[in-house]
């Protein structure tokens, strides 16, 4: 894979798990009803060289999406807790 291909897969992959991100937060925070959710602000950092994309929601950190070379598959990696 091209670097300029890398990046696009990095990038798609990014969005994709800002969207179900944002879905899941939602749909947690409204209890499944149809209240209305005030929107936290979602950052997507990726990191190319460290093989992994950053999420924080509200500024805090959430989750990571890896795909370090030793394993088969990309995972989603849980924050640390506080």
């Amino acid at each position: 894979m091209s670097k300029q291909q890398s990046g696009s897969a990095l990038a798609i992959a990014g969005m994709a798990l800002a969207i179900v991100t944002v879905t899941t937060v939602a749909r947690q925070a409204g209890g499944g009803g149809s209240k209305r959710v005030a929107a936290l602000p979602v950052s997507v950092t990726p990191n190319g060289a460290a093989r992994r994309v950053d999420v924080s929601i509200g500024g805090q950190p959430f989750t990571s999406y890896i795909w370090p070379e030793r394993l088969k598959k990309p995972v989603l990696r849980r924050a640390q807790a506080r």
